[in-house]
């Protein structure tokens, strides 16, 4: 029953949605190269592409989701730069990510409309990320514990908290002009719409009767689960979160593990033509 209403798919979400996914790739430039540049390492439109196109490919290729985050930073690396440089950027470029989702996911805890009693066990789960999301916050105000590092028996502690108060200056000078925030937020925001746009768009032609909204709420999660590097690509926790959320949407099990099936496979097709990316060169690593 699940292979016949796979084909229920239409040619044109399925085209749609694999070009939403290949526009994130100049999402992620714009936000990259924004916070490199502020950590004192502004990489060129191009090299900044190939880069995280190559990365998207390997996050979807390998085990985990994070080889991706190996191969940019081992590229700033091979260019001599800061350990904060290399590093840094790419924690940003992460932190700000998941900083988005859970904005998303605290504005659909406001406007979503589900009863919390529906399934205890998955709300305490949404709650849970919700609230430890907060901790997020903590990478801002960073500064104020800069006494941490005069406690005598804490200095070992010195080196890692100037790392991460780099970080912090970076991450707040993003607030410090409507531009910055722009640069950084935008695209970051528009990552998780349009996630959450495709989601919808493969739900209404499977006549699953999910709303934007509904899916507004959902995806966050199910980024978040699939950012959990123990999985190849994210595979698996996507598709339990998703089903399980979907559930509390009242979508049945066979329809909600074909949009989750179909919003992975999505992801997996644009990866590989983003991989396309590793015949452009024949040096991977190659420094201009």
């Amino acid at each position: 029953m699940l292979i016949k209403k796979s084909s229920d798919l239409s040619l044109q979400v399925i085209m749609l949605s694999i070009g939403i996914f290949l526009s994130h790739l100049l999402a992620v430039v714009v936000r990259w190269k924004y916070f490199a540049k502020q950590l004192g390492g502004p990489i060129d439109f191009w090299n900044a592409t190939r880069l995280v196109a190559i990365g998207t490919f390997f996050n979807q290729a390998f085990f985990g989701t994070i080889a991706g985050d190996a191969i940019r930073i081992i590229f700033l690396k091979k260019r001599k730069l800061s350990n904060l440089c290399a590093y840094g950027s790419v924690l940003l470029d992460r932190y700000t990510a998941i900083f988005t989702v859970w904005l998303f996911l605290i504005i659909g805890l406001i406007f979503v409309d589900i009863r919390l009693d529906k399934n205890g066990a998955v709300w305490t789960c949404i709650l849970g990320v919700a609230l430890g999301g907060a901790l997020l916050l903590c990478l801002s105000i960073t500064a104020l514990f800069v006494f941490i590092t005069e406690i005598k028996p804490l200095n070992f502690l010195r080196k890692p908290f100037q790392f991460l108060l780099g970080l912090s200056q970076a991450f707040n000078s993003t607030f410090l002009s409507v531009a910055n925030l722009l640069t950084v937020f935008l695209p970051s925001f528009y990552i998780v719409f349009t996630s959450s746009l495709v989601i919808w768009i493969v739900a209404v032609d499977l006549d699953a009767g999910l709303s934007l909204k509904d899916c507004l709420f959902i995806t966050p999660l199910a980024l978040l689960a699939a950012a959990i590097p123990v999985t190849v690509g994210g595979w698996g926790l996507r598709e339990l979160s998703l089903v399980s959320l979907l559930g509390l949407m009242s979508v049945d099990a066979n329809t909600a593990l074909l949009i989750s099936i179909s919003f992975g496979f999505l992801i997996l097709i644009s990866g590989l033509i983003n991989g396309l990316f590793l015949l452009l060169k024949t040096s991977l690593f190659e420094v201009r």
